[in-house]
């Protein structure tokens, strides 16, 4: 009884390390894109803000996407993730994304 113990939990074991290693449990990296964006609050000011466009999934918001993206955004105040995504999707609202659409989200990752 031991040995098909065993052997069941080594084919356990072989199986998750396939899968670990194959497909991966960490979530995919986009590369950033680089970009000046005009903060239209602020006049004529550039701004530059790095950011990935992502198309949004039923249930995604903007504050659970940037956190799938970017590490270490703890001490971020979401009115500053807020008016970044703002100033880089023209002025739409966080609360305004629908799913299907293509938005682009701030990048923290070079900043932290």
């Amino acid at each position: 009884m031991r040995r098909i113990s065993a052997f069941i939990l080594i084919i356990i074991i072989a199986f998750a390390v396939y899968v670990d290693l194959s497909k991966g449990t960490l979530p995919k990296h986009i590369a950033p894109v680089v970009a000046e964006v005009t903060n239209l609050e602020k006049g004529e000011q550039e701004v530059g803000l790095t950011y990935f466009e992502k198309e949004v999934n039923r249930g995604d918001t903007v504050l659970s996407i940037i956190e799938q993206q970017n590490m270490n955004i703890e001490n971020l105040p979401i009115n500053v993730i807020a008016e970044d995504f703002s100033t880089l999707n023209n002025g739409i609202k966080p609360e305004e994304i629908q799913y299907g659409n293509t938005y682009k989200f701030p990048s923290y990752n070079n900043e932290n």
